[in-house]
């Protein structure tokens, strides 16, 4: 039974142990008891007050009229009438203890425990007293103390399941399940069908991971008490944890039938439904529980994460936002909102968010990694460096950190640190195939095409529609001079993708300035040129270059000279300004360029 039934049954106890004296004047006293008993409160009253017109000054009239109004849950009349009863018996230790219970149902849990002082003193042997103090103890979270005076409790009635039941409630707050579950293993031998026993032993099995046990407990609360919503809800959690997400939404929608105003039952079943990709139905169930409940922060933020696998990042920074409003600690929503603000490119505005996220939070792996790609984007790559170095410090483990300093090392020009933090971005996950590329791209970049190549063919192997993995095998074949290998992988990228510009204009380039003779063809050059141009919008010098290339090729030298004076133009490192100029120099001269 839960714990606010417990303290009603303690008030029947004390009436049928203390049943009145069937004698005038106690006639309206005893019928006012039977009434009671068959839970009839008005007329037990309407007995009571004739009792007290008859005889005043008889207390135990106005502490069983107490007890009536306590059942009723005016409390406020019962405490009245147990202030009278006390007045005119003050060593009688049941109004005392009866006071207690109504200051208990009333949250004044001080008082409650006063009362029971003085019920203990004046009756050292009555175990309800010390149960019921136990309980006012345990609501304010002084397990301690209530387990203390459960154990008296339970000395005095080995047999008063409830002091077992709430002694096992303690334990399981005191984190000790153990005890927890013995103490509900005796609940359940003295009263079998007493399905919160079943619920609370079923939670102590899943603090202590036994998610099976867990469930046994849950299923047979549910079949002794089937229209106990919390139950379903709490067996839903532990069918999540075994990632056994139909069942859990199943018993979620058991208790949405059950209590549809319950906002964290939608909370919960939008989570169940995003493990399972469906973000639509997360959605929908997160946008029901904060129409019930708008100061659910995590609602919030668990919708700005549907959002943000929906590709919606602008909805996604809504939610964040709105999450951080409603709890301005919430560290986790900084991290997601620069995520996001990552995705949509506002570097700055993702730093400010990672920057707070960490102070907040400073032992989160994933935020030092995520500003320091942030960071690595606007350039700063030894800052960059600093937050992967941390970001390592706290999660060794992760693949992900020792690939983003390697790429931050590789923009430093220093590839054989990069290659050095690809080795264990590899031995920590052989399967991320961009891990194979990029040390493929160092190795290029260190002119050791074999192992570039090797790296490229694992990426491809890894991810054979990856564009990417082939421009750059692409290109690694053109340096070994294996010119047709090249044109073939140029070829396979176009084929996956035909947006990007990077295989047009290498292709170009070998159609248009092949050492080999038969490999060259201007046309072809011309329109693979024109075309990587327009995907970089006619704004990129080497595409540029590229063009000019491949009008000196097909033997158009004015088209050349236009297109290699626009390169130049915008070109500004000194070094890529004087190349460009002397092939600048060469189609002016009315010849071609060759990539001896």
């Amino acid at each position: 039974m839960g714990s606010k039934e417990a303290i009603r049954q303690g008030h029947h106890r004390l009436q049928r142990i203390h049943p009145p004296r069937p004698q005038e004047p106690w006639t309206y006293h005893h019928r006012g008891y039977a009434w009671s008993e068959k839970k009839d409160y008005d007329k037990a009253i309407a007995d009571y007050n004739e009792t007290i017109r008859l005889d005043p000054k008889e207390a135990s009239a106005y502490r069983y009229r107490g007890l009536a109004w306590s059942e009723k849950k005016d409390y406020d009349k019962a405490i009245a009438d147990y202030i009278t009863s006390i007045q005119l018996d003050p060593t009688e230790a049941l109004a005392y203890q009866a006071r207690g219970y109504a200051w208990s149902d009333k949250g004044e849990y001080d008082k409650a425990i006063a009362d029971f002082n003085e019920a203990i003193r004046l009756d050292p042997t009555e175990a309800l007293s010390y149960h019921a103090r136990g309980y006012a103890w345990s609501e304010k979270e002084d397990h301690d103390n209530a387990i203390a005076d459960y154990n008296e409790a339970i000395r005095l009635d080995p047999r008063e399941v409830t002091a077992y039941f709430h002694r096992g409630y303690s334990w399981s707050e005191k984190e000790d399940y153990d005890k927890a579950i013995k103490d509900f293993n005796k609940v359940i031998q003295l009263d079998p069908k007493d399905a919160w026993a079943y619920h609370h032993r079923g939670y102590a099995w899943s603090e202590l991971k036994d998610k099976d046990k867990a469930i046994a407990d849950y299923n047979e609360a549910i079949r002794l008490d089937p229209q106990e919503a919390s139950t379903y809800f709490s067996r839903a959690g532990v069918w999540s944890e075994k990632k056994v997400y139909d069942k859990a939404i199943a018993d979620y929608n058991e208790v949405i039938r059950l209590d549809p105003q319950d906002a964290w039952a939608y909370f919960k079943r939008a989570y169940a439904w995003s493990q399972k990709a469906d973000h639509d139905k997360a959605i929908a169930d997160y946008n029901e529980a904060i129409r019930l409940d708008p100061q659910i922060a995590w609602a919030f933020f668990n919708r700005g994460y549907a959002w943000s696998q929906k590709s919606d990042v602008d909805k996604a920074i809504a939610d964040y936002n709105e999450a951080i409003h409603l709890d301005p600690k919430l560290a986790t929503a900084y991290f997601n909102r620069g995520i996001a603000w990552n995705e949509k490119e506002d570097y700055d505005k993702a730093i400010a968010d990672f920057d707070e996220g960490i102070r907040l939070d400073p032992n989160e792996a994933v935020a030092y990694l995520n500003r320091g790609y942030a960071l690595g984007q606007k350039n700063d790559n030894d800052k960059a460096i600093t937050d992967f170095n941390e970001a390592i410090r706290l999660a060794p483990n992760n693949a992900s950190a020792y690939l983003n300093r390697g790429y931050a090392w590789s923009l430093k020009k220093d590839h054989d640190a990069a290659i050095a933090d690809y080795n264990e971005a590899i031995r920590l996950n052989p399967q991320e195939a961009s891990a194979h590329l990029r040390r493929g791209i160092a190795w290029t970049s260190k002119l050791d095409y074999d192992k570039a190549i090797t790296d490229f063919n694992e990426a491809i192997r890894l991810e054979p529609n990856n564009a990417l993995n082939y421009n750059h095998r692409g290109y690694a074949w053109s340096l070994q001079k294996d010119y047709e290998k090249a044109l073939a992988d140029y070829d396979e990228a176009i084929r996956l993708d035909a947006n990007v510009a990077f295989p047009y204009a290498y292709r170009a380039w070998l159609w248009a300035t092949c050492p080999e003779n038969e490999l060259r063809d201007g046309k072809k050059a011309v329109e693979s040129a024109t075309r990587a141009c327009e995907l970089n919008d006619w704004k990129y010098a080497p595409d540029l270059e590229i063009l000019a290339a491949a009008y000196a090729e097909s033997g158009d030298f004015d088209k050349a000279v236009e297109w290699q004076e626009k390169a130049c133009n915008l070109i500004t490192d000194e070094d890529a300004k004087k190349a460009a100029e002397e092939r600048l120099k060469l189609y002016q001269e009315r010849k071609p360029y060759r990539d001896e």
